[in-house]
This record gives structure tokens, C-alpha cells and sequence, in this order.
């Protein structure tokens, strides 16, 4: 439905950042059959599936590499699954960061082993491949979210659409929580539309650049979205988080 408020929008280059299985990739196939297409994944552990999922597949190519501020190795840090509390029955593996789980989400806890894996920054990787700028990206990554926005550079403002996982609590040690996403992103002309998922935690938010889409194609796709609604929510959790840090609850 989102589309709808898209008009004639079609990416020619689509990042899936954090693509687990693929399946996100595979999806973006099949409706951009002419899009050129790139799952980064760099779990240890996922690429062997996400390699097999992807390699039917001629306009998709998997990245067996981290994104951040850092072209080189880095460290990550993937969900031991025997001593992590998880309520995923596979441990969720998706939970695995470059960033150290900081013990603070309640639902779960995270124990980590650590290792190393290659990263690339985002606008060194364009460079090296020809890339002027990604169309679309889909990110998920578990709480490096905007410094991988940051490590594409000047060529973020060419971007057109980003579908972004974002969090409301520190999940992740030292990350940076929807708020400071928002404020980055908008300070460099882009206007966030809505969740098209929501949770006390976190959610997956979209971000049109004003270059790119007008004002009637953002209160469209607000509409769409429910974001009034959602909105309403998001800060009503956020007065309860407030409230219970002062009455040291939390």
C-alpha cells in the first residue's frame, strides 16, 4: 500500500543491510526484477544460508561484510545461543550486533561471544563498485543504524527511501536511539513517515527524502502508516520510560 504513495518510484539500487536470510533481497527481486541488488551480511554463521537462498537469484549479490564508520576488520559480536534467554526457538541469531548488548532490554538477555569480520564503510564501497548512490536502503542492524547512514556520506542525500529498525531503549551499548536518527536524518532533508511496525522497543521506520518525494506523497504515506496513531503510542512509552527512570525503576 505504500507504494500507492510513491508514484513512479523504482530503484535501480536497493541495499538490504543486514539481510539474515535474504528473504528481504529476494522479496525486492521479485517486485525490481531490473534493480540491481545488495544483501550485506557478515554473521559467521547466517552466510552460509543467506548464500544459498540468494544464489538463484542473478540481480541480487550477497556482501559478506559488516557496514559502519570502519573499512578494515572489526569486531562482532554474535548471540551465544546455549546461554542467551531468547524467546526465538533458533536463538535468535539475528540479535547479533557489532555493538555489545548493554543488559538493559528486559525482554531478553544477550550473551555474546566475539570475533572479527570484515566491514566496509558504505561510501567506499560505492566507490569501489561505480555505485552514485543507493535508490532504497533496508536496514537492520541491530543498533548501528546510523553510523552506517553516516558511512555512505554526501551520497545519502541522493538516496531516495530508507527502512530503517530503530530502538526507543538502549539495547545495545552506546547506540543511538530513534530520536537521534530522526534528528540526523532530518537535518539533512529527509521527513520520517511512520512505522510500518511498532513496538514498546523498537520499530522499523521510513524516511522519505524531501528532494526525492513531495509533500502530498508524505501525508499519503503517513495515512497509510497509521503514524498519528502510532506516534500517540511512541510517546505515551516514552512519559512511562521517563517516570519510571526518575522513580529509579528502570
Amino acid at each position: 500500500m505504500l507504494g500507492e504513495c510513491l508514484g513512479s518510484f523504482h530503484p535501480r539500487v536497493i541495499f538490504d543491510i543486514g539481510s539474515r536470510d535474504g528473504n528481504e533481497s529476494m522479496r525486492f527481486a521479485e517486485r525490481y526484477p531490473d534493480a540491481r541488488i545488495f544483501a550485506f551480511e557478515c554473521h559467521p554463521e547466517l552466510l552460509p544460508a543467506c548464500r544459498d537462498a540468494l544464489a538463484p537469484f542473478r540481480g541480487i549479490e550477497l556482501v559478506p561484510r559488516a557496514v559502519s564508520l570502519v573499512t578494515g576488520r572489526i569486531p562482532f559480536f554474535p548471540i551465544d545461543h546455549a546461554r542467551s534467554r531468547v524467546d526465538s526457538p533458533d536463538g535468535n541469531p539475528g540479535a547479533s550486533s557489532i555493538l555489545r548488548a548493554s543488559g538493559k532490554y528486559v525482554c531478553e538477555t544477550y550473551v555474546q561471544n566475539e570475533v572479527t569480520v570484515p566491514s566496509t564503510r558504505l561510501d567506499h564501497f560505492c566507490a569501489q563498485r561505480g555505485i552514485a548512490h543507493p535508490d532504497l536502503m533496508w536496514m537492520d542492524i541491530q543498533g548501528a543504524e546510523l553510523d552506517a547512514l553516516r558511512s555512505l556520506g554526501a551520497r545519502l542525500a541522493s538516496c531516495s527511501l530508507l527502512h530503517v529498525e530503530v530502538e526507543f531503549v538502549e539495547i545495545y551499548a552506546g547506540q543511538a536511539l530513534f530520536p537521534e536518527v530522526r534528528e540526523y536524518l532530518e537535518a539533512g532533508g529527509w521527513s520520517f513517515a511512520g512505522f510500518t511496525s511498532y513496538s514498546r522497543y523498537f520499530a522499523d521506520a521510513v524516511f522519505l527524502n524531501d528532494r526525492a518525494f513531495g509533500r502530498a506523497a508524505l501525508r499519503c504515506a503517513k495515512d497509510v502508516l497509521g503514524t498519528a496513531r502510532l506516534i500517540w503510542k511512541y510517546r505515551r512509552h516514552a512519559l512511562k520510560r521517563r517516570i519510571r527512570a526518575l522513580a529509579g525503576l528502570s
